[in-house]
């Protein structure tokens, strides 16, 4: 008798690590008998449709219910192929909660059969996945507008290898993604520029912010260029430095027509000669110097 109790208080203990396992993983179970048509879920999968556990009789017509009506066909479509095949399966569809509100339903499944062949149980889990999904279609969505940007968009790890190289930066620093992942940033910094970059590097790291500044960098065939620098560290939960992604692009048509604007305003167009406004005001910074 003492062992019948032992036994049935490890079941116990057994059921519950499992139900609070299914909890933490926000997983789901079911199985179906399918002779008896007999459904039954585990507690997180109540909670997964919106419902208390226990809240309502679990049948295999309850579930396509919960199944978005666009999605419904298909998934049953799914099931009588399992029985057909009983080939293990796994999907993806729209399901429904009691309050109206849609969520992504992930089901991995399986069909036991009997000696015979015939099915006699169909068993899986599910999760909810619309987190998950979101956030892959906004990273599909982000890593898009970078493929097509024609800014220069790259990522570094904190020691300045890069990791990532966008086609905005083959075009306006001529290497290819080949060639430039997994070589350092500092490739592109001329030499005169190096220490400026790693004072940024270190207010980075101190975690200053630090805003668009205007430097120069080296194109793989050697030519320079002026560029406009945008930095957006990523850190970790604790604040340390993960990785750097920065955006350039190429500013020396603006500089140049700045440069022409200057001239013209301090020469004269026909001689080059420093004309009368600036010769003024030349004289002015003389005279208030001397003083």
């Amino acid at each position: 008798m003492p062992t019948g109790v032992d036994t049935a208080d490890e079941l116990r203990r057994t059921r519950d690590r499992l139900v609070e396992a299914q909890r933490l993983a926000r997983l789901g179970s079911w199985e179906w008998d399918i002779p008896r048509n007999e459904v039954t879920w585990s507690d997180e999968l109540f909670r997964i449709y919106g419902l208390v556990p226990g809240e309502v009789q679990p049948s295999y017509e309850g579930f396509l219910e919960r199944v978005h009506p666009d999605d419904r066909e298909s998934v049953d479509e799914r099931n009588r192929r399992a029985f057909a095949d009983h080939q293990p399966f796994e999907d993806i569809k729209r399901c429904t909660r009691p309050d109206g509100s849609e969520f992504l339903m992930r089901t991995k499944g399986e069909v036991i059969t009997n000696e015979a062949g015939e099915p006699v149980r169909m068993l899986g889990v599910c999760e909810d996945v619309t987190a998950e999904k979101e956030a892959e279609r906004a990273l599909a969505e982000l890593a898009a507008i970078v493929q097509s940007s024609d800014d220069a968009i790259v990522a570094t790890t904190p020691e300045g290898v890069i990791t990532s190289w966008n086609p905005g930066a083959t075009s306006l620093y001529g290497y290819e993604a080949t060639e430039a992942v997994g070589a350092n940033m500092r490739m592109l910094v001329p030499a005169d520029h190096v220490a400026d970059e790693e004072e940024t590097l270190a207010r980075l790291m101190r975690g200053e912010i630090v805003e668009h500044y205007e430097t120069v960098r080296r194109r793989k065939d050697g030519s320079l260029l002026d560029v406009s620098i945008g930095i957006s560290p990523v850190r970790r939960a604790d604040g340390s430095l993960l990785a750097i992604s920065t955006i350039g692009r190429d500013v020396t048509e603006r500089k140049r027509f700045e440069a022409q604007l200057t001239q013209l305003a301090n020469n004269d167009p026909m001689t080059g000669l420093v004309n009368l406004r600036r010769f003024e005001g030349e004289i002015r910074a003389l005279v208030s110097n001397a003083s």
